[in-house]
């Protein structure tokens, strides 16, 4: 499965998924569930601490299996600090639905 971020194509791990299907699961008793027993939305962040942290080794990995050359050019031009989350989280759920 691959996502495709700031136009390169990034394999998935399925550590990732993982990580990803654990926020999904832990939210999917809705607002008033989470109001309740997350009200700081600590728990939670930690759970998107991990998909975040996934989804990075995900790109360095992606990057490492570049050519030397293009591998450069890429880490000087992609820094995974500067993404949004927008760029890549409804991509995860279109792989996970």
């Amino acid at each position: 499965m691959y996502i495709d971020i700031q136009g390169l194509p990034i394999k998935i791990s399925p550590e990732t998924i993982e990580a990803f299907l654990a926020h999904r699961e832990f939210c999917s008793p809705g607002t008033d569930w989470l109001g309740k027993n997350d009200p700081k939305c600590k728990l939670e962040a930690q759970l998107i601490e991990q998909v975040d942290a996934r989804v990075q080794r995900d790109c360095e990995r992606a990057l490492s299996n570049l050519m030397e050359f293009l591998h450069y050019a890429c880490r000087e031009g992609v820094q995974f600090s500067n993404l949004d989350k927008d760029d890549y989280w409804s991509q995860l759920e279109g792989l996970t639905n």
